[in-house]
Parts: C-alpha cells; sequence; structure tokens
C-alpha cells in the first residue's frame, strides 16, 4: 500500500508514526517477544529499514516520530500492562534514532515523545488541556493543536521545495 501510495502521491516528506503496536507483546517467528529482546530488536530495525526504503523510493524525505509512553489501565491483578513500560518506549526510540542515523539527509527524527511527554513520563495534558485519549494510547484535538507549531516546521524543514517560509 505505501509503495502505491508513494507512486501515485509523489510526496515530499512522508512522516511514520509508530509505537503502541510496537511496544506490545506479539508472535514473531513463532514465539512470543517484545521490545528488549535481542531477536525482537533486530526484527523491528529491519521492520523500519524496510519501511524507510519504502518511503524513500520515490526520493521523498521521511520523518520518523519518536513514541510518547503509554498508560493503558491495569490488568486484572493491578499490575500495569507490559506495553506500558518505559523502557519499551525507549528502546523503540533507540531503534527509530539508530534508523535515521544511518540515512543522514534522508531521514529524520521528531521528538513526539518529548513534546507529548516533557517532564520524561506519560502526561495526560498539555497547558492545561487534555493531550490524550481515554485509551492512553491516541491524543486528542487539543493535542493536535498543541503540537502544530512545534511538529510543521519540522517537517517542512524536510520538504527542499517548501522550507520553512511557507509554513
Amino acid at each position: 500500500w505505501w509503495a502505491d501510495d508513494v507512486r501515485q502521491l509523489h510526496p515530499q516528506v512522508v512522516g511514520l508514526v509508530i509505537g503502541f503496536w510496537e511496544v506490545v507483546d506479539r508472535v514473531v517467528q513463532g514465539r512470543m517477544q517484545h521490545l528488549g529482546d535481542p531477536a525482537f530488536d533486530a526484527y523491528e530495525a529491519d521492520q523500519l529499514e524496510h519501511a524507510v526504503a519504502v518511503l524513500t523510493s520515490g526520493g521523498a524525505n521521511v520523518a520518523l516520530f519518536t513514541s510518547p509512553y503509554f498508560r493503558t489501565g491495569e490488568q486484572p491483578d493491578g499490575n500495569p500492562w507490559p506495553q506500558d513500560d518505559p523502557a519499551r518506549v525507549d528502546q523503540l526510540n533507540r531503534i527509530i534514532a539508530e534508523v535515521a542515523r544511518r540515512h543522514p539527509g534522508r531521514v529524520a527524527v521528531i521528538p513526539l515523545h518529548q513534546f507529548l511527554d516533557p517532564d520524561g513520563h506519560f502526561t495526560w495534558t498539555l497547558d492545561g488541556q487534555v493531550a490524550r485519549q481515554g485509551d492512553g494510547v491516541h491524543t486528542t484535538l487539543a493535542a493536535g493543536t498543541y503540537l502544530a507549531p512545534r511538529v510543521l516546521p519540522l517537517l517542512a524543514d524536510l520538504a527542499p521545495q517548501i522550507g520553512r517560509a511557507h509554513v
């Protein structure tokens, strides 16, 4: 699908937001794995490299957004869900940064985690507004309003024909 979109749309910049699906436990190569397992970390990096190859195939630059932290509630025993472990998000963000470093000038990192979780932990509100949906994963419209002036100039800087003057 992405390859078809790239061929049809000819984007100058493509933003890729990943996160929640990457931090949950899942079966890969026949066994349950998660970020922090070396085999899964390598798998995740390979998947991200493939995504970058597809998304840059038409000449676009790619913005890889880091992942914010999640808070999806409690398990029946009262403990947090494994996907809410900040260490998993931190590992994903390290992988995102590593992949971007391998593609200088083509792939940039947008620090979404720093914008949504500025104090280094999950945050429900920003500037007095509710920024996260009740599921602890998705953002609200207020978060979009908060993020736009922070993110859009970074994306514009990745498009050589647009540049910051047109944002």
